[in-house]
C-alpha cells in the first residue's frame, strides 16, 4: 500500500517531490507500482487536511504546499531540536528574505510554530540547538543565502523577557 511506503510521512514525501517541481501526473509516475486511485486518495486526504492545494480535476496542475502543510512538514523535520537541558546559549535566527513566493511568511510561520521568540521583525531567539535544522529548512525554501543562525551567551536587555516567555511555555531553562 502507498501508505505503508509513505507512512505518516506522506506530506514529507509530497513536499520533497513538490520542491522538485512535480505535478500530480509526475507524482503518479514516481509511484507507478501503486494504483492511481491510491495516490489520488492520499493527495485528496492531504488536501482535505489543508496541507496541499491543487486542482484534482487536472492531473497536470502543480501541487502547492500550504502554510499549514509547511508547518506540519517543518515540525516533522524539527521535532528533535528541543534538548532536555538548556546549554545557556541562545540561538539568534536572522533573516533578510524578499517577499517573493511567500517564503518570508512561511519562514516566519515556521519559527513561530517551533516556539521562536520574535525579538525584531527579522530576528528570532531560540534556546536550543537548531542551527542545522533551520538552515536545512531555509535550503528547502531556497532562501539559505538569506538566513543566518548565531549562538550568543545572552540577549542583553531582553534576556529576562525571553526567559519568562520560555518559562511560561514550560521549557526547562536552568
Amino acid at each position: 500500500m502507498l501508505y505503508d511506503v509513505l507512512g505518516t510521512g506522506a506530506l514529507v514525501t509530497i513536499v520533497g517531490l513538490i520542491s522538485q517541481g512535480r505535478t500530480a501526473d509526475k507524482l503518479f509516475k514516481c509511484f507507478a507500482k501503486y494504483s492511481a486511485w491510491r495516490i489520488k486518495q492520499m493527495l485528496h486526504e492531504q488536501k482535505l487536511h489543508g496541507y496541499i492545494e491543487y486542482d484534482e480535476e487536472d492531473e497536470h496542475s502543480r501541487i502547492y504546499i500550504t502554510n499549514k502543510g509547511f508547518v506540519r512538514f517543518a515540525k516533522k523535520k524539527l521535532k528533535n531540536i528541543t534538548a532536555l537541558r538548556w546549554d545557556h546559549f541562545w540561538r539568534l535566527i536572522c533573516f533578510d528574505i524578499p517577499e517573493k513566493n511567500g517564503s518570508r511568511r512561511k519562514f516566519q510561520y515556521l519559527l513561530k510554530s517551533i516556539g521562536g521568540f520574535k525579538l525584531q521583525k527579522s530576528l528570532y531567539a531560540y534556546p536550543h540547538d537548531c542551527k542545522n535544522e533551520i538552515l536545512n529548512m531555509a535550503s528547502d525554501l531556497r532562501i539559505s543565502s538569506c538566513v543566518d543562525v548565531y549562538i550568543v551567551p545572552n540577549l542583553g536587555r531582553r534576556e529576562q523577557e525571553v526567559r519568562k516567555f520560555y518559562l511560561y511555555r514550560q521549557l526547562e531553562l536552568n
